[in-house]
């Protein structure tokens, strides 16, 4: 499972707010607003796809019906295609990928950096599917992780 897909329908009701949460940041879907306001001339469905390990949880509903559809989404990891390595094509940094690129590089022309050699290891911040192999999981990479892998092969690891 590499995530789901909320869809909301746009039925009268009041509360119900999806909240979602991921390291210290927090959103509020709140479909009563969104969908069902005085503005909306036609109705209007929502969606919210989280990826796996966001935490979310819906608010008590008040008054009404809140309506959803929720669908689990899984990758078959052993029938995906080979994805390109996105660290081999050209992209531009952005300016905390340069940092983190920069501080990195930095880092290992120190001679005083492990000096006898060593291990250098990065956790993940998500979690991606493992099948046989883990080379497809390379064109999953997200947001920092991703950062982490392109910076190591600009450097030539």
């Amino acid at each position: 499972m590499v995530g789901s897909l909320v869809v909301v329908f746009p039925t009268p009701h009041e509360g119900g707010a999806l909240l979602v949460r991921h390291g210290d940041q927090e959103w509020t879907f709140d479909p009563d607003l969104e969908l069902t306001s005085a503005n909306a001339r036609t109705p209007m469905f929502g969606y919210v796809a989280l990826l796996k390990g966001v935490e979310h949880e819906v608010a008590p509903v008040i008054s009404g019906h809140r309506v959803t559809l929720r669908y689990l989404l899984y990758v078959d990891v052993d029938r995906l295609l080979p994805l390109v390595d996105p660290a081999s094509g050209p992209f531009s940094l952005t300016v905390p990928e340069r940092a983190f690129r920069e501080s990195l590089e930095a880092l290992l022309e120190n001679p005083e950096f492990l000096p006898e050699g060593g291990t250098l290891g990065f956790g993940l911040r998500h979690i991606y599917p493992v099948g046989n192999t883990i080379k497809h999981v390379y064109g999953l990479l997200k947001a920092s992780d991703a950062v982490v892998y392109r910076s190591f092969r600009a450097l030539g690891f």
